[in-house]
């Protein structure tokens, strides 16, 4: 793994733009699965990110799906991405 791969936790805070607005975020998944070519060292991953705890589940409310390129610890991070 490269080292400027973000890699976040669950339970981690981050921060994302959706809707076109800046917006704090808790990771509730992280997704691991096969690549695209079935290899057996590449996988791919993205998270599913919730607005809160309360009624997170699978089936429930298992959040959105983003990738770690669109997620930042902070907000200041993710303002200079976008420049």
């Amino acid at each position: 793994m490269s080292k400027d791969k973000k890699v976040f936790k669950v339970y981690d805070k981050v921060w994302v733009f959706r809707n076109n607005k800046a917006k704090e975020m808790f990771v509730f998944a992280v997704i691991e699965s096969m690549g695209f070519y079935k290899k057996k060292d590449e996988t791919e991953k993205h998270y599913r990110l919730v607005n809160e705890y309360c009624g997170v589940g699978w089936g429930n409310n298992e959040g959105v799906k983003f990738d770690a390129e669109t997620m930042f610890n902070n907000k200041q991070e993710l303002i200079e991405s976008l420049y």
